[in-house]
């Protein structure tokens, strides 16, 4: 994955759509957290955030990443996020009962 993210790194601007489907960021994050370290996760989320920007699961992974570490604000907020932007989705998505599981428990 490190060979991955530097090969990436090295595009100067990704294209919009994203290219890759999948960025290598966020790819790696979500397999750190399936590892358990999401404080690894969160900086790899960020930065596929930062490279491409508004990509729900990204914004998805550091919610998550923020839950799994304790950082109870961050997780509020990016989950907020994440419904406020898929607002017009389709309800019964399970990355929006997910959030709404989290902000019900961890009062909004």
């Amino acid at each position: 994955m490190d060979a991955a993210v530097a090969i990436e790194d090295s595009i100067d601007s990704l294209s919009q759509p994203p290219y890759p489907i999948i960025p290598v960021h966020e790819l790696y994050g979500s397999l750190l957290m399936d590892m358990g370290r999401p404080a690894e996760a969160r900086k790899h989320f960020e930065e596929a955030l930062r490279r491409t920007p508004g990509r729900p699961k990204a914004i998805l992974g550091i919610a998550r990443a923020a839950e799994a570490m304790g950082d109870t604000a961050t997780a509020r907020a990016q989950y907020a996020r994440l419904i406020d932007m898929w607002k017009s989705a389709d309800h019964d998505r399970p990355e929006l009962r997910e959030a709404r599981r989290f902000l019900r428990s961890a009062g909004r």
